[in-house]
């Protein structure tokens, strides 16, 4: 009797233990969230596929490297970007280059992106969250912690939205 108590509370505790180690997982949904205020208001966000996500690598890999004509080749004609300042800038291939031959060299870490696209929506919008070093030709440093969203319509990037926070140094 006692070697059957035993054997049940071993199975008992052995399937607790699979129970309590198995993954938790959400069920998933065709969508979550909202957009508040503006024409879009109460349309509800989906997660878009990588395709989007591949562009901002490949875009964030060339800045990396420096090469413009890389780089440009991910972006729109025009880019609209607000700058971690709140600065609007129209970003074209010129600028670009006018903005890298001021640098000495720059690199971006990313470390999470997450494509998200209103529901019956076509332009897809990459959260990204990085940190970013710039060493200017004058000798400047700049480090920053970014949290950006860049906007992508039709494998092009066309916006970017910065926020930032100051990081200890170098």
């Amino acid at each position: 009797m006692t070697t059957r108590i035993y054997s049940w509370i071993l199975l008992f505790t052995g399937a607790l233990t699979i129970t309590a180690c198995a993954p938790m997982t959400e069920t998933p949904v065709p969508s979550a969230g909202k957009v508040y205020n503006g024409e879009y208001a109460g349309t509800p966000f989906i997660m878009a596929t990588d395709n989007s996500v591949n562009v901002v690598e490949q875009f964030i890999q060339a800045y990396n490297d420096m090469n413009v004509e890389k780089m440009s080749s991910f972006m729109a004609d025009t880019v609209i970007v607000y700058d971690y300042t709140g600065a609007r800038a129209e970003l074209t291939k010129t600028a670009l280059e006018e903005y890298m031959a001021g640098m000495d060299s720059v690199r971006q870490d990313i470390y999470a992106t997450i494509p998200v696209m209103l529901e019956n929506g076509d332009r897809v919008s990459v959260l990204v969250d990085s940190q970013e070093w710039r060493w200017g030709t004058d000798g400047s440093e700049w480090r920053k912690r970014l949290w950006e969203r860049i906007i992508v319509d039709n494998g092009k990037i066309v916006g970017v939205r910065q926020w930032s926070r100051d990081v200890g140094g170098m």
